[in-house]
């Protein structure tokens, strides 16, 4: 059998026991509609699971805002706090205020450094994307893969 025959053999297809060949226009647009509805069909699960994320985010959001604004409130608060006990220890000199702001501005810092170096590594290890979307995509494309290497 050489490889006329194979490509033969494979446009055909059988009508009630007798093979009979079909043209490549009807092979061609039988792909097409099945990629058509695949990609209509992976799309719909990308905006699926998005719309998902946009609903916890919406529900969430008024919350978030409103425990800012009294994690700002509180933080303001607190460093003046911090800043009056501070001066007090170093009443006596005149750089009191200055020693104040430094030590406090310096905490901040390490503090913040601390947090962001924190929140930085667990983005990284953890991707904001569709996840379920591109686990079938890529089981898609083995699946693709694993045809394509059948059928030759």
């Amino acid at each position: 059998m050489n490889s006329r025959d194979v490509t033969y053999i494979n446009s055909r297809r059988r009508v009630e026991g007798v093979e009979s060949e079909r043209p490549l226009g009807s092979v061609v647009n039988e792909v097409k509609d099945e990629v058509k509805v695949f990609a209509q069909t992976r799309i719909a699960m990308l905006i699926s699971e998005m719309r998902e994320n946009l609903q916890t985010i919406r529900a969430a959001a008024p919350m978030m805002g409103v425990g800012l604004f009294f994690v700002i409130s509180a933080w303001l608060v607190l460093t003046g706090a911090l800043i009056c006990l501070i001066w007090v220890a170093f009443a006596p000199s005149v750089y009191a205020p200055f020693l104040a702001f430094v030590i406090v501005g310096i905490f901040y810092l390490v503090v913040g450094g601390i947090c962001t170096l924190l929140a930085y590594s667990s983005l990284q290890k953890k991707a904001i994307m569709p996840r379920r979307t591109i686990q079938v995509l890529k089981d898609d494309r083995i699946w693709f893969q694993n045809e394509a290497r059948t059928q030759l």
